[in-house]
């Protein structure tokens, strides 16, 4: 099952803490992942929040990923720049695509 190779895949890179919003498109390793006592779980209110939240897991010694839809990317990429480039802080951004046409939302 791919969702199942997409979480032993965290596990195996090393990932502990996944930060996470509402997305359907991962609901299925959503769920798997908040069930795994290999990871730490973080729902964030929003993507900046996030990106916060894998900074200081990083800071604090963890491997972080986050979860969210390409809208997100957006909504987090004040974070992602300040944090992530200019601070140098690493994570892994696993974001689904959105908005094809034929996509029903």
């Amino acid at each position: 099952m791919l969702a199942q190779d997409l979480v032993n895949g965290l596990a195996e890179a090393g990932i502990n803490v996944v930060v996470t919003v509402p997305d359907s498109k991962f609901l299925i390793p959503l769920e798997m992942i908040r069930s795994d006592q290999r990871f730490t779980s973080v729902i964030s209110t929003n993507e900046g929040e996030g990106v916060a939240i894998c900074a200081g897991s990083w800071m604090a010694g963890k491997k972080p990923a986050m979860i969210m839809e390409s809208t997100g990317l957006f909504l987090a990429s004040n974070a992602i720049e300040r944090l992530g480039c200019i601070h140098g802080i690493p994570m892994l951004l696993l974001v689904s695509h959105r908005g094809d046409s034929g996509d029903r939302y």
